[in-house]
């Protein structure tokens, strides 16, 4: 289920089931940033991830970050099967799409099914999301494919995803 279904909705749904959970993020005021949160048995465990007091003594190379988000995208495209790209419309996809569709353009050997690449969106018909995927599809020139879904369908899959990822924690 996408981050762009509000939790809230979610959340009463799980808590309707018995399911015992922290949430993070919209209408979850008692968590907080830069901590993971899991249970044990009955209790509810906290551990700080994020290390406030380290700062980072080098200079920032942007360069060298392009480069290693441009090779591990390129990395990932090494296929012996036609790929496509999910394009949620928020800046990480953007840019991973981006990325992808610059080198099948200039990949001169690929099992693509099409000179075009893929992308693909999923979301509720009208939602900002699958505008933005939308926009970002034409402005790289994909083949775009968007599949609807409703918010009764997304809360009638929970029991299945939480099924399938063997934790709601995920």
């Amino acid at each position: 289920v996408r981050a762009s279904v509000p939790m809230y909705l979610l959340s009463r749904k799980i808590k309707s089931m018995g399911v015992k959970m922290v949430l993070s993020g919209e209408g979850a005021d008692e968590t907080l940033g830069g901590y993971l949160y899991f249970h044990q048995g009955s209790r509810t465990v906290c551990h700080r991830w994020l290390d406030l007091d380290y700062i980072p003594d080098n200079e920032m190379d942007l360069a060298g970050l392009r480069q290693t988000v441009v090779d591990a995208v390129v990395k990932r495209l090494m296929s012996d099967v036609p790929y496509g790209v999910l394009l949620s419309g928020g800046l990480d996809s953007s840019l991973v799409s981006s990325i992808a569709a610059r080198h099948m353009s200039e990949a001169t050997e690929s099992l693509q099914w099409s000179k075009k690449l893929h992308s693909f969106s999923i979301g509720i018909k009208g939602a900002p999301d699958l505008q933005g995927a939308r926009m970002v599809a034409d402005f790289l020139g994909t083949q775009h494919h968007e599949f609807h879904f409703t918010p009764e369908e997304a809360l009638d899959a929970l029991p299945d995803v939480v099924y399938h990822l063997e934790s709601y924690e995920q």
